[in-house]
């Protein structure tokens, strides 16, 4: 299944930077967005990158993977993917 995952441009540079690959070269501007399309295994990859060097693009692909689990009811894999990832919080 495919993925959308929706960076700030900072986490996609540092993402980038440190994943350099045909997802991240593809990723589509939308506004100071960077849209990656990935399908799950891309996603876990990018994660096991992210978890290292860039905490704020783990949060958001671990956000849109479970989102993605969740909508399925497949809470063993919900578990899976954000283990050890703080969810992202929205300031107002």
């Amino acid at each position: 299944m495919r993925l959308k995952i929706f960076l700030d441009v900072a986490s996609y540079d540092c993402l980038r930077k440190y994943h350099s690959s045909d997802v991240t070269n593809a990723a589509v501007l939308l506004g100071s967005t960077r849209v990656i399309d990935c399908d799950d295994m891309e996603a876990r990859e990018l994660l096991l990158v992210a978890r290292s060097h860039c905490p704020n693009a783990a949060g958001r692909i671990a956000e849109a993977s479970v989102g993605r689990l969740s909508v399925f009811g497949n809470q063993s894999a919900v578990r899976e993917w954000s283990d050890g990832v703080e969810p992202l919080r929205v300031r107002r």
